[in-house]
């Protein structure tokens, strides 16, 4: 497989998962909000399970600042070759697509370090439950960056020596980024996740027979 069709794989798979991406400076449809009636669970969740100072510190997600989000993703697409987001869960899943031919391992390391600090901007996307004066209590914030290799022995040689330096994990304020390699070559993708991430992504196999 090549790269162009890998990519365009990509982006018909994880549009049928709810993601949204961008595409040129503007083209973006809008990404699906966690809905009013589960908002009012998680609240009412909340309150049973912490009394009703719990249920009144649970926070919404409302609208959503188009333009924002936009100026967002194309900071994260600065990085990338393809960037999409999903928020119909209350988390932000970010998924980002990177044709890693022409990088060098060091670069790419370097990259995700990129990729980490920008997403610290998407935290304000995810609903918050049980925010205190500890906590704001939003839900994680998860990049997964898929790095495609064309060659197999480039893409185990990565996946060896490199794709460990590339995750990061900040635990308080629940920002994940996490490394798939992608080896065209052998059509396999090997995901590194957080522990925390399994409860978010259990498509390990769908994803490589649709991608």
């Amino acid at each position: 497989m090549n790269q162009a069709d890998f990519l365009d794989n990509l982006l018909d798979y994880s549009k049928g998962e709810g993601f949204s991406f961008l595409q040129g400076d503007e083209r973006f449809e809008d990404p699906k909000r966690l809905s009013g009636g589960k908002q009012a669970l998680v609240a009412a969740a909340a309150g049973a399970l912490f009394g009703l100072v719990g249920s009144l510190s649970s926070g919404y997600m409302t609208e959503t600042d188009r333009a924002g989000l936009i100026a967002d993703l194309k900071k994260m697409n600065d990085l990338c070759d393809r960037v999409g987001i999903k928020l119909s869960d209350g988390s932000v899943l970010i998924r980002l697509a990177i044709n890693a031919d022409s990088l060098s391992d060091e670069s790419l390391v370097g990259r995700f370090a990129l990729i980490h600090e920008r997403a610290y901007d998407f935290r304000k996307y995810a609903i918050s439950i049980m925010r205190s004066i500890w906590s704001d209590g939003k839900q994680p914030t998860v990049s997964q960056v898929l790095i495609a290799f064309s060659a197999h022995r480039r893409a185990r040689t990565f996946l060896q020596s490199f794709a460990d330096k590339c995750k990061h994990t900040a635990v308080w304020k629940k920002v994940y980024t996490q490394p798939w390699v992608v080896d065209l070559e052998d059509e396999d993708i090997t995901r590194l996740r957080q522990p925390l991430s399994d409860l978010l992504e259990r498509d390990s196999e769908k994803i490589k027979v649709r991608v």
